[in-house]
């Protein structure tokens, strides 16, 4: 009896450490998503007081439209706003909110997705991040390139070419 006892003892320490260690796991990759939207939220690299710098009208007006890559795979749409509005995060991330400058959707294989796009026209980055709802951004599907803008009708991302539909 007292051996019946003590393996059932063992399995409910070894469930529970597996437990702890699963729950640690979590808590560190959410740390670390918090982390990352921080310093991706966060920056003095384009104008913080609403408007738009003259790049940044720029850089959008180029970016706004269609997108199709040349291989024809991937189809990207930027909807620039008119000025740039914090938005927060979903559940957890309610008190980090991130500066974006419009809508986007891609296109991968027939499967769309939207998001919210921001711009950091310092280093040449678009990125976004998913929307959750017309009012909150997840991070669950994240992108971030590095462009340039070869012409009002080519771009490249991360050195793919994109002409403009």
């Amino acid at each position: 009896m007292q051996d019946t006892a003590l393996g059932i003892y063992a399995v409910i320490l070894s469930q529970s450490i597996k437990f702890k260690q699963v729950m640690a796991k979590n808590v560190l990759s959410m740390m670390l998503m918090l982390l990352l939207l921080t310093f991706t939220a966060c920056g003095s690299d384009d104008d913080s007081n609403g408007s738009l710098s003259s790049n940044e009208k720029s850089v959008l007006n180029t970016l706004s439209g269609t997108w199709q890559s040349e291989d024809g795979s991937t189809t990207i749409t930027f909807s620039p706003w008119s000025s740039p509005k914090e938005i927060p995060g979903v559940s957890v991330l309610k008190e980090v909110k991130v500066k974006f400058y419009g809508t986007a959707t891609k296109t991968i294989g027939g499967i769309k997705t939207s998001y919210f796009f921001y711009v950091k026209t310092s280093s040449n980055i678009v990125g976004a991040y998913t929307q959750y709802s017309s009012t909150e951004y997840s991070v669950g599907d994240h992108f971030e390139y590095t462009y340039k803008i070869v012409s009002s009708n080519k771009i490249t991302l991360n050195g793919n070419t994109y002409n403009k539909k």
